[in-house]
């Protein structure tokens, strides 16, 4: 398996994968030495990080969005419209920017 491969496959953190390429192709390496120094650290100690923090970022919103769904069916059984709070967490979850 080439490094592009494990690349790849990491398709459940797009916005750590496009930072990455976004700040790859920002500081072009004027040397193979120097891109591959820049290549280990990025890959190495930024990139796992990064995906384990956006991956517990997916499963936060899940819990989230399980309570504001949750919520918003018992205001609505009860005949009232949605607090404040709920309208402001559903206005939260639909925001996902890279």
């Amino acid at each position: 398996m080439g490094t592009n491969d494990v690349h790849e496959l990491q398709t459940d953190t797009p916005r750590v994968e496009a930072l990455i390429d976004r700040v790859m192709k920002e500081h072009p390496s004027v040397s193979k030495t120097a891109q591959a120094i820049y290549y280990e650290a990025v890959h190495q100690e930024l990139a796992p990080l990064a995906r384990d923090l956006e991956r517990e970022n997916a499963k936060l919103r899940d819990a989230m969005q399980t309570v504001v769904d949750v919520w918003t069916a018992q205001f609505e059984r009860n005949g009232h419209l949605a607090p404040d709070w709920v309208k402001k967490a559903r206005a939260a979850l639909s925001r996902n920017t890279i």
